[in-house]
C-alpha cells in the first residue's frame, strides 16, 4: 500500500501524495503509511504536524521512524539531535547517508565520508533507488568537504540522472538545488542562477518547501554576483518567508544572504542586523554551514571601524569551519589583520587563501585573496588587481568587477586609461547605490583646498589648529618625498622654535585622527614625514599623470580629462605660502600645454576658442593664444568677435609696455 503513495508523491508531489493518504482509513493506515504521512508533511514543510505522527510510533522499533525523527531536527537546522535520533534506528542505506549528512552540517569530515562510504556500500547491495540517490548525495558532501570539485559534482549529477530516470521531481527539486551549489562554489554564477531557478520551480510544483529555502538561497547568492541586487533580495526574502513557515534554523542561510546585500550596498546598520539575528538563530550548537557566512559576514562589516572586533568574529568562524569554509574564514582574518595595521599577516593570510581557492577550485575567493593581497602589498596591487579583474569579468561579476576596476584606478601611477575606467565604474556603481571602494580620503588642492572623509567634507573646526591642516598641505606639496623634521617645523613655525618638537607631534596626531587611524597615510619616523599618496586621492596627482600621459600619447580623450581636472591653480584660496609656489607654476605651466594641445587639435572654431579663452584666463599676456584665437574666429567669418579677441589682445600687450 505504501508503494503507492510513494510513487504519487516522487511523480505528482506533496499535495497528490496528501490526498491519497486522507482517503486511507485511519485504522488501516500501517506504521509504513504514518511514515509516509510524516515524510510528506516534512517536504511540505510542516516539521511539527510530521513530529505529532512519528514520536507515538518511536518505541515501537519501526526501521523509518527514528530516520525520520533525525531527518525532522535535521529539517529544523538542529543536525546534532538529529544524529542522536540517527544512532537508534538500523543502518540501513538511507539512514547510513542521512547521518553522513548530518555529519557534514556540523563539520565532521572523518564521520562523514565514514558513513557516506557505507551508505553506498548498502546502497548497491540493496539496489533501491533512493537508497541510490541519497547514497550518492552523501557522497557528493563528503567529497566538497575535501575539495574534491569534480567528485561532487559528478555524485549530485548521478543522484540527478537516477532521480529523473525514476521520474522522481521531488528528488530531481533537491539534486538541482545541490547542483547549484557545487556551480556557486565554482563561480560560474549565470548556470548557478539557472539551476537554481530550476530548482525553485520544481520544488515550488510538487509542494517540496524545505528544500525551497535553499534554493532561493541559491538563486540569491548567484543573483548578488551578477549584479541583480533587488532580485537577489527578492530571493532572499523569500526564502526567509519559507523558513519561517517550517520554522527552522536554517533561517540563518537567508538572513546571511540579506546581510550580504546590505554590506555590498553600504547599509551598514541593515547588514549588521541580519548577521547577528542569523548568529543567534544558528546558536553555539548550529548548523555549522549557516553559521560561519554570519560570522565571516559581520567580521568583514565592521573590519575597517573595529578591526579588533572583527578578528575575533573571523577566528570564532574559523574555528567551526572544515573543508571550503574555511577559505571564508582565512579572508576574514585578513581583512581584520589588514585594518589593524598588520599588513604582514594580511598578506600572508591571502597567500594561504589564495592557495586553497585554487585547490577548491574557488575562483570567488580567488580574486578576493588577490584585492587583499593588493591592499597588503601595495607593490603588488597592480599584478594582483589586473589578475583579479580578469576572474570577475569571466564569471561575470559584474559589482566585484566594478570594484576592482576603481581599485585599479587608484593605484599609484595608474594610466590614464584606467582612472577613466575607474571614473565610469564608479558611477555604475553609484548608479546601483554601492559605495565606492576606494580609500575614503579625498583631497583636493586645485582651487579651493578640501579634504573629504568618506564622502563628507572636512570642517576646518576639526582640525584644531591650523598648523595641522598647514602640515598636510605641506606634505601633499612634497608629493610623496619625505621632508625632515626640523624642515617642517621651519616651515610651519620659521619665528618660533620654542617646543616645536611637541608641537609637530601634537599637529601630526591631529592629522592621523582625522583622516589615518590606522597609520597608513602619513608616513613618520624619527627623521623624516611623508605622505602616502598612493592611498589617498589627490586632485594635483591625477591631473599631472592624465596631463603627461595625454602629451605624451597624443591621446585628445585623456587630454580632455585632464583639462576638466584643472578647476583651478594649486590653493589659489591660499595663494602666499612660498612653498607651494614651484609646484604651483608646474601645474599651471602644464595646464596651459594641455589647453594649447587641445585648441591646435580641435575639431571646430567653438572647440578652438573654449581652449584658448581657458588658456588665457590662466594667462592673459600669451600672445600666441591670442593671435590664434583672432586667426580662428576670422577663418570661421565671425567677423565681430574677432574684432573683440583682436582688441583684447592689444589691451593685453599694451599694459606690458
Amino acid at each position: 500500500m505504501e508503494s503507492e503513495g510513494r510513487r504519487l508523491l516522487a511523480r505528482r508531489g506533496v499535495r497528490a501524495a496528501l490526498d491519497w493518504i486522507e482517503r486511507v482509513p485511519v485504522a488501516e493506515r500501517s506504521t509504513e503509511v504514518h511514515c509516509l504521512h510524516a515524510e510528506v508533511l516534512a517536504l511540505a514543510g510542516d516539521l511539527d504536524a510530521a513530529a505529532a505522527i512519528c514520536l507515538p510510533l518511536a518505541d515501537g522499533g519501526a526501521p523509518d521512524v527514528a530516520r525520520l525523527l533525525g531527518h525532522l531536527e535535521y529539517r529544523r537546522g538542529r543536525p546534532r539531535q538529529a544524529l542522536e535520533w540517527y544512532a537508534k534506528g538500523p543502518p540501513d542505506a538511507l539512514l547510513l547517508a542521512w547521518t553522513a549528512t548530518a555529519h557534514w552540517a556540523i563539520g565532521d569530515e572523518a564521520k562523514c565520508r565514514e558513513h557516506a562510504d557505507r551508505a553506498w556500500l548498502a546502497a548497491t547491495e540493496s539496489g533501491d533507488r533512493r537508497a541510490m540517490v541519497a547514497s550518492h548525495v552523501a557522497l557528493g558532501f563528503a567529497a566538497e568537504m575535501v575539495g574534491d570539485c569534480a567528485a561532487e559534482q559528478h555524485h549530485y549529477e548521478k543522484a540527478l540522472a537516477l532521480a529523473e530516470a525514476a521520474g522522481d521531481r521531488v528528488e530531481s527539486a533537491r539534486m538541482r538545488t545541490n547542483l547549484s551549489s557545487r556551480l556557486l562554489g565554482e563561480a560560474r554564477y549565470a548556470e548557478a542562477a539557472a539551476m537554481a531557478d530550476l530548482a525553485v520551480a520544481q520544488a515550488e510544483e510538487v509542494g517540496y518547501l524545505t528544500v525551497l529555502g535553499i534554493a532561493l538561497c541559491n538563486g540569491g547568492d548567484a543573483l548578488l554576483r551578477l549584479g541583480d541586487l533587488d532580485a537577489a533580495c527578492d530571493r532572499f526574502d523569500r526564502a526567509l518567508a519559507v523558513e519561517h513557515t517550517v520554522g527552522s534554523q536554517r533561517l540563518a542561510y537567508p538572513l546571511a544572504g540579506l546581510g550580504d546585500v546590505h554590506r555590498v550596498r553600504g547599509r551598514t546598520s541593515l547588514a549588521m542586523a541580519s548577521y547577528e539575528e542569523a548568529i543567534r538563530v544558528c546558536g553555539a550548537e548550529g548548523d555549522r554551514q549557516g553559521l560561519v557566512p554570519a560570522l565571516v559576514g559581520l567580521a568583514l562589516l565592521v573590519a575597517s571601524q573595529d578591526p579588533s572586533t572583527a578578528a575575533d568574529l573571523a577566528e570564532r568562524a574559523h574555528s567551526s569551519a572544515v573543508g571550503p569554509a574555511v577559505i571564508r574564514t582565512l579572508l576574514a582574518l585578513g581583512w581584520a589583520a589588514e585594518r589593524g595595521g598588520d599588513h604582514q599577516r594580511a598578506a600572508d593570510l591571502a597567500t594561504r587563501t589564495a592557495e586553497k581557492a585554487r585547490l577548491h577550485r574557488d575562483r570567488a575567493r580567488l580574486a578576493e585573496a588577490l584585492e587583499l593581497l593588493a591592499t597588503a602589498r601595495p607593490a603588488k596591487a597592480r599584478t594582483a588587481l589586473v589578475e583579479a579583474k580578469a576572474i570577475w569579468r569571466e564569471t561575470g561579476a559584474v559589482v566585484d568587477g566594478l570594484r576592482i576596476t576603481v581599485l585599479l584606478g587608484a593605484v599609484p601611477h595608474a594610466s590614464a586609461a584606467e582612472r577613466a575606467d575607474a571614473r565610469a565604474a564608479g558611477e555604475s556603481l553609484a548608479a546601483r547605490g554601492i559605495p565606492s571602494p576606494v580609500d575614503p580620503v579625498v583631497i583636493r588642492t586645485l582651487g579651493r583646498f578640501e579634504v573629504r572623509v568618506a564622502g563628507e567634507p572636512l570642517p576646518r573646526s576639526v582640525w584644531q589648529s591650523r598648523k595641522a591642516r598647514d602640515l598636510l598641505r605641506i606634505l601633499v606639496v612634497r608629493r610623496g618625498r619625505g621632508i625632515a623634521r626640523d624642515e617642517l617645523a621651519r616651515l610651519l613655525w620659521a619665528d618660533d622654535s620654542d617646543r616645536v618638537g611637541h608641537r609637530l607631534s601634537v599637529a601630526l596626531s591631529t592629522v592621523r585622527s582625522v583622516l589615518d587611524p590606522a597609520g597608513d597615510l602619513v608616513l613618520a619616523d624619527q627623521h623624516t614625514v611623508a605622505l602616502d599618496t598612493g592611498r589617498a586621492a589627490i586632485d594635483l596627482e591625477d591631473f599631472l599623470a592624465d596631463a603627461q600621459e595625454g602629451l605624451r600619447t597624443g591621446d585628445k580623450a585623456t587630454l580632455v580629462a585632464a583639462e576638466a581636472a584643472y578647476t583651478g591653480d594649486l590653493f589659489e584660496d591660499e595663494p602666499y605660502d612660498d612653498w607651494a609656489v614651484a609646484l604651483r607654476e608646474e601645474a599651471r605651466a602644464v595646464y596651459l600645454r594641455v589647453a594649447r594641445t587641445l585648441a591646435t587639435r580641435a575639431s571646430d572654431v567653438d572647440e578652438a576658442g573654449y581652449y584658448l579663452q581657458r588658456l588665457l584666463a590662466k594667462d592673459p599676456y600669451d600672445e600666441q593664444a591670442h593671435l590664434a584665437l583672432v586667426e580662428a574666429l576670422t577663418a570661421a567669418g565671425r567677423h565681430g568677435a574677432a574684432i573683440r579677441a583682436r582688441t583684447r589682445f592689444t589691451e593685453a600687450m599694451g599694459s606690458l609696455s
